[in-house]
């Protein structure tokens, strides 16, 4: 696989997992700035136990996949609050 399009892949993931994290957050406490925080820590985190479990599998830690996976989230975290009611 081309690295540009690993990259592609964890900046989606990111964004699924950004998602995911906002609406559970915002739907549980109706709080965008607190979602938003959910979201970005869900891609974080999605981004770290990925590569922790390509380096424990005999894969290399890349940091650049976090940082890919995490800008997935910021990117979508920070684009839906423009897309909801007020």
């Amino acid at each position: 696989m081309y690295k540009e399009q690993d990259k592609q892949l964890h900046f989606a993931a990111g964004n699924i997992a950004g998602a995911a994290g906002y609406i559970y957050s915002y739907n549980k406490h109706q709080d965008k700035k607190r979602a938003m925080i959910t979201g970005i820590c869900t891609a974080f985190a999605a981004g770290v136990m990925k590569e922790l479990y390509d380096g424990s599998s005999g894969g290399y830690v890349e940091h650049n996949d976090i940082l890919a996976t995490t800008l997935g989230g910021i990117t979508i975290t920070t684009t839906i609050p423009l897309f909801q009611r007020k």
